[in-house]
């Protein structure tokens, strides 16, 4: 213990331009243990794994071409991982006042975002019915994150008010899961109306320790083989709360309507990752402008 503070002090005394990448990162997250979410710190954790060992042990003055490390390591790992770990690296760096170059990134294939459109919504209701995981599924579809539904207990389900209190979550870390008692914004604490009429009756059939986070892990494996079967799009749960977002689009709800029940804080996340358009509103779009000029 003696040798490890005195080490801790020795660190302390050099500078930042006389340390290491690796230190310095370590450094920003002791700084912040017990301030910032477990998730947070884990996932810190995990990227100074990540950053490559010819950049970890060496000091910021050594380092003199970040953007020849990006084009590399971009070849093998995804832009999105890379990104994130420059990210915070810059971090770090600007808590230290060191400078740090513009870089660029190469633009990142972007994954097909799945959703169920108005047509399809009957369908996936149907197919869950009576499933285990059904009470997962209808509170994704109200717009609930996983980890969201995953912290779910059936206290916070009124079906006097016909209401969904949203307050904290549970993730795994690690490997572990953990209850947080902090949603992920602070847009993301609220209270959702039941909407969909079948959750209440699967409420009252739901024993008071339905264990909420193993049912969302089942519903995280199984979804997609569910979606499969019914002929529906490859689905995950997330899948689900875009399907609430472009569900309310499509029935023109008021966009500061849907960031409330979704919990979401910035309009232009919404719109870039959940909110999508049905080919048949394009269609029926298409079809009001046809008659306009035909009139």
């Amino acid at each position: 213990m003696k040798a490890r503070h005195k080490a801790k002090l020795d660190t302390d005394a050099l500078s930042a331009e006389d340390r290491t990448v690796t230190e310095l990162c370590r450094e920003y997250i002791d700084e912040r243990e017990g301030i910032l979410s477990p998730v947070t710190i884990h996932n810190y954790r995990k990227w100074i794994s990540r950053i490559p060992q010819d950049v970890a042990r060496k000091k910021p003055s050594q380092i003199s071409n970040w953007q020849s490390v990006i084009s590399r390591e971009c070849v093998s790992t995804s832009v999105k991982s890379v990104r994130n770990i420059i990210k915070f690296i810059k971090a770090v760096y600007n808590k230290n006042g060191l400078p740090f170059p513009k870089v660029m990134f190469p633009k990142s294939k972007e994954k097909e975002q799945t959703y169920l459109t108005p047509e399809q919504i009957p369908v996936f209701l149907d197919a869950i019915k009576d499933s285990p995981c059904e009470l997962i599924y209808l509170l994704c579809l109200h717009g609930l994150r996983r980890s969201e539904a995953a912290g779910m207990t059936l206290d916070r389900i009124n079906l006097r008010k016909r209401t969904i209190t949203v307050d904290g979550e549970m993730t795994d870390v690690g490997g572990q899961s953990v209850r947080l008692e902090h949603n992920k914004t602070k847009a993301s604490a609220r209270v959702v109306p039941i909407m969909i009429p079948r959750l209440v009756d699967v409420v009252k059939q739901t024993p008071e320790d339905y264990p909420f986070y193993n049912r969302m892990l089942a519903a995280k494996r199984s979804i997609d083989k569910l979606s499969e079967e019914c002929g529906l799009p490859h689905l995950s749960l997330h899948s689900l709360r875009r399907s609430f977002a472009s569900l309310c689009y499509h029935l023109n709800i008021p966009e500061r309507v849907t960031m409330k029940m979704g919990g979401w804080s910035d309009i232009t996340t919404m719109h870039k990752f959940y909110i999508k358009i049905s080919e048949q509103d394009v269609t029926d779009y298409a079809d009001r402008i046809s008659r306009f000029f035909s009139e």
